[in-house]
């Protein structure tokens, strides 16, 4: 598809992740500063139609724009967003800037919507690669490891998807990978953030070698990995969105239920004195904080 010019590239954006939007709020969003605003907004809607022809249709209902895509077309945003992406497609997704190198400082109105997209879509992005790499790790060790690279790229400091790393470096036997990695990870953390990484992160190092009929890797890592994902998902506004990759971890740490759930010390993990679950066996983080809460298996160290 082939757009002049940044605002109807715009304007295709704000239509695919915010649909049912009216006219005038279009043209006060991406044309304020035209002396027609509404007339702006004309000429740009008939860009991208053109644009758009054989692809998918902007319609019109009761004064409300939205676009609908033709049979086979398929928009990757929307379903990542949903987390409806299956691995196998998982391991192609691109991490990267909605609209990237496009920028809109002359509409503050549509700069400032766009900026809270490109943080939504990005932990969206960042939690469908956290999940696939999960899943892959015991099966697909290497592509597993080449999905965190893509991860990491977008979110170089995620303290779990590093650990992951270590993890299946170690769990297959390569233990100068593992050392790598780490070295890499204190070197990234020391320049950019002034301070040493987690200890977390060389945790892996340091476990005895699991047994041969033990899973490859541990899935309260892959768990952890997940975690990140949604709190990242809550940080952008995208609750339920979250909502769901939390579930998604919970369900991978439920898989580990037979394991003994350890922390850094040993000791069994328990959960705060004096925090109560509520009904649906979540333990809250923060009691003024309707997003603060953990599955009820417990939150992860070093949160």
């Amino acid at each position: 598809m082939e757009l002049a010019g940044r605002k109807p590239w715009g304007l295709v954006a704000y239509l695919c992740l915010d649909p049912g939007t009216t006219r005038k709020q279009l043209a006060g969003l991406q044309f304020s500063a035209a002396d027609d605003p509404l007339a702006a907004l004309r000429w740009s809607l008939l860009q991208v139609r053109r644009a758009l022809t054989g692809l998918a249709k902007v319609s019109e209902e009761q004064g409300r724009l939205s676009i609908g895509f033709a049979a086979g077309v398929e928009v990757d945003v929307p379903r990542v967003l949903s987390g409806d992406v299956p691995v196998d497609e998982a391991k192609r997704l691109q991490s990267g800037e909605r609209l990237e190198g496009l920028t809109f400082d002359d509409e503050p109105g549509f700069d400032g919507w766009l900026l809270l997209q490109r943080s939504r879509v990005g932990a969206a992005v960042g939690e469908v690669l956290a999940w696939a790499a999960s899943t892959l790790a015991r099966a697909e060790p290497e592509v597993a490891l080449e999905v965190i690279g893509r991860a990491t790229r977008a979110d170089p400091f995620n303290d779990s998807l590093h650990e992951l790393a270590v993890e299946i470096h170690m769990a297959r036997g390569d233990r100068p990978a593992a050392e790598a990695w780490v070295r890499h990870v204190t070197a990234l953390y020391g320049t950019e953030l002034g301070e040493p990484p987690p200890e977390t992160i060389r945790r892996p190092l340091d476990r005895p070698r699991p047994a041969t009929d033990a899973p490859l890797i541990r899935l309260d890592t892959a768990a952890r990995a997940l975690l990140e994902g949604a709190q990242a998902r809550f940080d952008a506004g995208d609750y339920q969105g979250g909502l769901e990759m939390a579930r998604r971890a919970q369900s991978s740490r439920s898989g580990a239920s037979d394991q003994p759930k350890q922390t850094e010390a040993g000791n069994p993990r328990s959960p705060p004195q004096g925090t109560q679950r509520d009904q649906q066996g979540r333990f809250p983080r923060c009691q003024n904080d309707p997003r603060g809460w953990w599955p009820a298996w417990g939150r992860p160290e070093g949160t």
